[in-house]
Order: C-alpha cells, then structure tokens, then sequence
C-alpha cells in the first residue's frame, strides 16, 4: 500500500505540475495545429501521444536543471522553438498548401538572398508581424491558464503518463523498424521538431553522397565494342503496377498497344521482376549506379556516365526531377553535366508532351526518360479523349473507390500510347528499349488501401514492389545483334531486380568498364540468380513463397 502511494506521489509530482502540463499543452497545439480533413484517425491519435512523449522530455531536462539558471534558458529556447515552428507551418499551410518539409527546406537551401530578400518583403509585412505577436501573447496566456487549471486534478497526470508511455512504444517500434526495412521516416513527420531535424539531416546526408558521387565520377572510363547498339532507350515510369496491365493479365486492356506489339514478337515481357524499394527516390539511388548488392550505395559509378565516357550522346527527359531544384544526385549541376549532354529543362502537364525533345542523332545515343507515369493523382495524368474507363466497369467497391480505380487504369492506357509513341520514332533504327517501373501501385485489392509507401507491412506487399519490365527491340537491333536478342527473350521468366539493370545494360550495348559485373546481367553467362533482398532486408521469395490475398475485385 505504502509503495502504491509513493508511485502515485511520483507520478503526479512528475506528470501532474504546472510546467509539465504546459509544455504538453504547447506540444499538442504546435504539433497538431496543421491537421487537416484528410488526417486519418490513426495519424491524429500518433501527434498526440508523440506531443507527450517530447513535452515529458522536455520537462524532465527542466526539472534536471531547474537547480542552475540555466532551466529558464531552456525554457525560453523550447517555447521559442515550437512558436517558431508552428508560424512557420501555419505560415506555409495558408499561404503554399504545405508545411515545413523535406521540400521546403530544400528550396530555402537553394534560394538566394535577392531571392530571400524579395520573399520578406512581398509576405512579412508589419501587420502581418502584430498579428503574429499577438496571437502568440494571447496562445501563451491561454495555455499557461489552462495548465494550472488542470494541474489541480490528478486524473490529468495519469492521462499524461499514460500517453507519454504509449509514445515512447510508438517510437520503439519506429527504430525497429527502421533497422528492418529503412522504413520509418513518417514517425518523424509527426512533430515539428523532429520533422525539421529529419529534414536537415537528409539533406546534409545527400550533400555527402552527392559530393562522393562527384568524385567518384569524375574519372569513369568505358569504351565501345565495334557492334555496339545505336541508340538504347531507358524509359522509368511511375507507379506502374503490373495488376493493372493487360501485358500481364489483367481482365482489362490497358495496354492494347504494347501487346500487340508482344504478339509480334517485338516486345518481350518480364513476369518476375521486383524493385528494391516501394519509394521514387530511393529507386533511383540503386537503378543508376552500378552496385554490387542491391542497395543504395554510393561507392560506384552512374550507368549513364560509362555511356558518356564511351562516346554516346546521353540525354536525360524527366518530368519529376530537374536540374537545380531538390538536392538529389539527379537535380544536382555538375553530376548532371557528367551524366548528360542534355537536360529538359521544363516540365510537361502529360507525358506525351514530353517526346517533343527527343532529338534522334546519327552516332550512339542514350535516352533515359522518366515518366510521371501513374503517379497520384492518377486523374490528371492522362488527357480527356484517353477517358475509356469508368466506375461503371468495376465492382466490389465503394463509389469513390471506382472512380479512383477508373482514373488509374485510364492513366495506364495514356502510359501504353506514351511508349508507342516513343517506339514509332525510332523503328527504324538499331534500338532496343527497356521501361519498368520504379515501383508499383496499391488499388484497393486486398482493403481500402491505395497508394504506395508502407510495403513492409502490408499483408501482401507485391502490390507495391513487383513491377512490370518488357523490352522492346527494333528489326535492326534483332538483324546485327542476334544473340543479345535471343537472350533477351530466353531471360524472360527470369527471378531479376531492377538493381541490377545497368549491368544489363552496359552488357547489351557492348560497353567495356572495369565497374561491370557480369554476374548481375540477366542476358550474360555468368549470371547468378541469387537472393532478392527488398526494403532493406526482406527476402523477396518468402514473400511469393507465402499464401496470396486473393483480389476482390479481378
């Protein structure tokens, strides 16, 4: 009974006091001042239970130091920290629809002081400052109010410990996670200080990766052989779920032009192929170097430099990433310079538009495009007179659910147009193209999920990380190099990871650099089917060795 008591007088002497209360109270409306209409239950409930872990943090280290005067100098740096924070999103939300991120951080980075000074002077005007002041004044008063007031009760400690310890667990089970599968980075969107920290962090992490690219690619050297191919086409697409293709089966013909092409022998298609990551970024960080695992190191040369070094023209067409905007290797200057002749420079509301710039020379090329393929929101992804399907044509879905699924397959037949458009301009030549897609794409076929993001725990995770891959080869290419064409068709029930498609294609266009693995090129002798290791470190066979969800609806 005696030890019941103690604990009760040390929770409440812990949880229950004023300052505690009030840097909880800080927390949660700091940290939950931006929720908005599409925050789902879930989401909301995790910004409160992470607000309690960090006010009890915070006031523990108060109370550490509450013997020295430093313990108002804390204080004041936390109060001032999530005010600032919290103007900042607040700022951001009305004003640009988003909040302080990954991507603002880097366009503060990138912004110049004309630019700074120009952006203060249009936004920060004085009333806008009074308003500020006095909106902080009264939120501070209101809070510190309401602390006393509850600190009366002692029903408040035992809510707050309570919260601050079912934080704590979130986070634990965050950092597991994240050891698992690098996945855990919506944890930390969670709070506005973490959410900056995070985002600084990342970028100094790319800065570093950046510069040893830099460095690395600097001094790449590659030859040709004498039959090497004359133009390779790359093209990335987004989102593209091999569900949703009729390439693949799907009852629906999404790709009524891509199969015809299957049907004359053209066009070969990939049944089991799986991309490392269910993320656009970390995608491209293990499909244009050529690593030795399937991982995202940055010890090793960018396929499209090894072209350039040999003396093909590279070009680059991207309507996602471009040159000086973000700080990834592939909007980065000199690293672009190295890869590519030419960068588009703007991006396209469809990505039909984009094929304007294809410019055809008459020695060796390489064209990489990346496409916004089916990228949410799949409406706005392909034009009116590509509208065939519609929510009529689905079943065993809520009325939404069938728009949404219409919008989708619509954009995955403007995607099919898009690549034939593509092949019909360099039919002609010796050329041989290679499209997948970074990842795939979640439709409501085993719940109410949609989207990509969350593979590692979804109960079916291949929605997400198995991807289409088909390769297109030209006459031409099939008249002068035979063999590689023959392979490529024998390869096509082959287990593959994307990781491993620059080594296909240095050994396809006949490239020669001490960087090339053989082993890692589905079309070459030496090719070893090994493990796929997705998301960090999830064998990627246990998944397709485990019972399937059957879809519910195709």
């Amino acid at each position: 009974m005696r030890c019941a008591n103690h604990l009760l007088q040390l929770i409440i002497r812990i949880w229950g006091n004023k300052i505690m209360l009030f840097l909880f109270l800080l927390n949660l409306i700091t940290n939950c001042v931006i929720i908005t209409s599409s925050d789902s239950v879930r989401q909301i409930c995790c910004r409160v239970v992470v607000s309690a872990l960090f006010a009890t943090i915070e006031g523990l280290f108060y109370h550490l130091l509450k013997r020295v005067w430093l313990h108002r100098i804390f204080l004041f740096v936390i109060v001032f920290l999530h005010l600032l924070l919290c103007v900042i999103d607040v700022f951001l939300l009305l004003n640009f629809n988003f909040v302080l991120s990954q991507d603002a951080v880097d366009i503060m980075v990138q912004t110049t002081s004309e630019e700074a000074k120009s952006f203060l002077i249009t936004y920060v005007t004085i009333p806008f400052l009074l308003c500020t002041i006095l909106a902080i004044v009264c939120l501070l008063w209101c809070i510190n109010k309401v602390a006393s007031k509850i600190a009366q009760h002692g029903f408040a400690a035992f809510t707050y410990m309570s919260l601050s310890l079912m934080g704590l667990l979130l986070y634990v089970v965050t950092v597991i996670n994240y050891v698992r599968f690098h996945d855990g980075q919506s944890i930390p969107q969670l709070h506005p200080i973490t959410r900056a920290a995070h985002s600084s962090a990342i970028l100094f992490k790319r800065h570093t990766q950046i510069v040893t690219l830099q460095k690395i690619n600097n001094a790449v050297k590659a030859t040709v052989s004498s039959n090497g191919v004359e133009t390779i086409i790359v093209v990335i697409g987004e989102s593209f779920s091999s569900y949703h293709s009729s390439l693949y089966g799907y009852s629906k013909e999404t790709n009524p032009l891509l199969t015809k092409r299957a049907h004359d022998g053209s066009l070969t298609t990939f049944f089991d192929v799986a991309t490392y990551s269910d993320h656009t970024e970390m995608v491209m960080c293990t499909v244009f170097p050529l690593n030795k695992k399937p991982v995202p190191f940055f010890t090793d040369p960018l396929f499209p430099v090894c072209f350039k070094a040999a003396g093909y023209n590279t070009i680059m067409l991207d309507n996602q990433y471009f040159v000086g905007h973000g700080i990834t290797f592939l909007t980065d200057k000199k690293l672009s310079q190295l890869m590519f002749d030419y960068r588009n420079t703007k991006g396209y509301q469809y990505d039909g538009e984009m094929l304007q710039e294809i410019e055809l020379k008459d020695t060796p090329q390489l064209i990489v495009l990346h496409l916004q393929g089916e990228h949410y929101t799949y409406a706005s992804r392909y034009p009116e007179k590509f509208k065939r399907f519609t929510a009529k044509d689905y079943s065993n879905l809520t009325a939404e659910q069938k728009e949404l699924v219409a919008h989708y397959d619509n954009s995955v037949l403007y995607n099919d147009y898009v690549i034939d458009q593509i092949i019909k301009k360099v039919e002609d030549r010796d050329c041989i193209l290679v499209y997948f897609s970074d990842h795939g794409e979640e439709l409501f076929e085993v719940d109410d999920y949609i989207g990509h993001g969350n593979a590692a725990f979804r109960s079916d995770p291949t929605y997400q990380v198995k991807v289409p891959l088909f390769i297109w080869t030209s006459q031409q290419f099939c008249d002068k190099h035979s063999d590689k064409a023959k392979r490529i068709k024998e390869s096509a029930n082959k287990p593959i990871i994307t990781s491993d498609l620059p080594h296909f294609l240095i050994d396809v266009a006949g490239l020669s650099t001490e960087q090339f693995r053989p082993e890692q090129s589905f079309i070459n002798d030496q090719y070893k089917i090994r493990k796929r290791i997705i998301l960090n470190s999830v064998d990627y066979e246990n998944i397709l060795n485990q019972p399937r969800v059957k879809s519910r609806y195709y």
